[in-house]
């Protein structure tokens, strides 16, 4: 540890960290949950309900949280992980009107009546959302270590 690191900037970024580890944890489970339950010959109103649920949910928290990380980073960051950052923010932006829109034309009726176009369409959503994920562990997970860490001489 730097002798100029604050212990408690430590615990506090050490804390979002495992917390962003964990949320995406639970995000990719609740996609999986929906991965499965998309691969149904048929659909099943109530496991696509829950699924739905499960995902909106997690999506929710990770979004909540995003806005916490990115609060906590920007203002400690040099102009170009800033850059990062607000990419990572703009591609959040597009990504949440993209599953509104998606949960909008998707209602339940929409989905039994045309299961196989949502199959499509949640699959599309959730490589999205995957890849989405996949950047914010390549930036933003570097970035909360080595906040960790305090600064640099």
């Amino acid at each position: 540890m730097n002798m100029m690191t604050n212990p408690r900037q430590v615990e506090a970024t050490t804390g979002l960290l495992a917390e962003y580890e964990k949320n995406h944890a639970d995000l990719l489970g609740a996609m999986a949950v929906m991965d499965s339950v998309t691969r149904a010959v048929l659909a099943d109103r109530d496991l696509v309900s829950n699924a739905r649920w499960r995902l909106s949910h997690a999506s929710l928290r990770r979004r909540m949280l995003w806005g916490r990380v990115y609060r906590h980073l920007s203002p400690r960051v040099g102009p170009s992980d800033a850059a990062a950052l607000n990419r990572i923010q703009a591609i959040d932006f597009a990504l949440q009107q993209q599953s509104a829109a998606h949960v909008g034309k998707w209602t339940a009726d929409a989905v039994e009546a045309n299961w196989d176009g949502y199959c499509e369409a949640s699959r599309a959503i959730r490589w999205k959302m995957d890849a989405y994920i996949a950047a914010e562990r390549r930036v933003v997970y570097p970035l909360l270590a080595a906040d960790a860490l305090g600064p640099r001489r």
